[in-house]
């Protein structure tokens, strides 16, 4: 996702490095003013705090449910920021 995001906001010469600064100018630029549906930069947000989660969490652990609907989403997330890219 932070790669579609990067390459997405590329095309408008938006160029962030990490993933809280992609995240942020996903919301600002391609979200907010509706470029994309608010619900693919909420769901960018959540699936990182995700990743961070299953990645460094103590005891946290990622459900199938979890991983499929994550994973759809993603699916969708690069397909919206694939129309933007020319």
């Amino acid at each position: 996702m932070l790669h579609a995001a990067q390459a997405a906001l590329s095309e408008k010469d938006i160029f962030r490095t990490s993933h809280h600064a992609t995240i942020s100018a996903f919301g600002q630029y391609l979200a907010k003013p509706g470029l994309v549906p608010a619900k693919f930069h909420k769901a960018f947000r959540e699936t990182f705090e995700l990743r961070l989660q299953s990645d460094y969490g103590v005891s946290r652990e990622i459900t199938f449910e979890e991983a499929r609907d994550t994973t759809e989403l993603a699916v969708d997330f690069v397909d919206a920021c694939r129309k933007l890219c020319k």
